[in-house]
């Protein structure tokens, strides 16, 4: 599910290498329990002040929903700094060698559903689908293009092995 908004921060996903695992859960459970994924996106150009970067980026996704709390972090890390996100502590986290360019910003996880454990939130899956709903009624633009979402939709694949 992140690929998308990943994509949308930092280019395409153009590889990707995973470990999945579905061995722990309930075995009427369809959902993989574990995956753990290294992937690199396009190279793009960043431009800040005074300068134009061009760099890869590359990011590390845990997501494990048998632990609990169910855990989902994610790191990705370009030449220039690290971003760091944990779903659980509720924070993005940018750090670099700079200190005056270190920042942290509160990302609100949401609340669970009635009957999910408090670690498992679905408010960013009903907002994705209250946008798409909202955009082909024609009330506010589609976050993501069609190619984006067949580009994330690939790299899932390719990341499930199908």
């Amino acid at each position: 599910f992140e690929l998308s908004w990943l994509s949308y921060l930092f280019g395409r996903p153009v590889d990707a290498k995973a470990f999945i695992d579905r061995k722990l859960n309930d075995p009427d459970i369809s959902a993989d329990d574990i995956y753990s994924t290294v992937v690199r996106f396009e190279e793009k150009t960043w431009i800040c002040p005074g300068r134009h970067d061009i760099t890869s980026i590359t990011g590390t996704i845990l997501i494990d929903i048998v632990s609990r709390p169910a855990i989902r972090e994610l790191r990705i890390v370009g030449e220039k700094g690290m971003l760091m996100w944990n779903w659980d502590k509720e924070f993005i986290y940018f750090d670099n060698e700079n200190p005056l360019q270190r920042h942290q910003y509160y990302v609100p996880k949401g609340k669970a559903a009635e009957g999910y454990h408090s670690s498992i939130c679905e408010e960013m899956y009903i907002s994705e689908i209250a946008n798409f709903i909202n955009a082909i009624q024609g009330k506010e633009q589609y976050l993501y293009s069609r190619e984006d979402e067949k580009a994330a939709i690939a790299m899932l694949g390719k990341v499930e092995g199908k």
